[in-house]
């Protein structure tokens, strides 16, 4: 199970972690803003931060899903499900209730949310579109992170359940 969640991890942080390490190349080579040594660590420190805050839970989500049926495109079709749903669910729940919390139950919400923390904000230049970007919800960053935590927690649980029941099983 460590290994597949592992393998994911990776897959993920490739199609996430690598193309933003490419756009900080550019951003290097190109030399638009002037930066310090520090603030340009600091900027891939928060890349690398992003990515994990994207994939991680991600992962164990899609390893829950895969652990739940021998189809593979069954998974990816709960998982999509899981996804999309829990963004519309949560605008439709919050235009009805007309509450702020209910944004809290899109995954899109929830991750945006937490990356937009661990950005460096910069003051405005003249010209150029480098402030801090707008809050996604009307919360800190505990919120979200607990949220995500305890969705990679039970969808390992979740996981290690099934991995063990259809080894008693066998």
């Amino acid at each position: 199970m460590a290994a597949r969640f592992l393998t994911l991890v990776l897959f993920l942080l490739f199609v996430t972690l690598g193309p933003g390490l490419l756009l900080f190349a550019g951003q290097v080579g190109m030399g638009i803003e002037k930066l310090t040594l520090g603030q340009r660590l600091a900027d891939l420190g928060s890349i690398a931060l992003h990515s994990l805050i994207l994939v991680v839970p991600m992962s164990a989500a899609v390893l829950a899903c895969s652990s739940l049926t021998r189809r593979a495109y069954v998974a990816g079709i709960l998982w999509a499900a899981i996804f999309f749903s829990s963004a519309g669910f949560s605008e439709i729940l919050a235009a009805a209730l007309r509450e702020d919390w209910c944004r809290l139950l899109s995954w899109t919400n929830l991750t945006a949310h937490l990356g937009n923390y661990v950005w460096q904000a910069r003051p405005v230049k003249a010209g150029l579109l480098s402030g801090p970007a707008a809050p996604v919800l009307r919360c800190g960053w505990v919120e979200p992170l607990l949220i995500l935590a305890s969705i990679t927690a039970v969808s390992l649980g979740i996981a290690r359940w099934r991995v063990r029941s259809v080894e008693g099983g066998e």
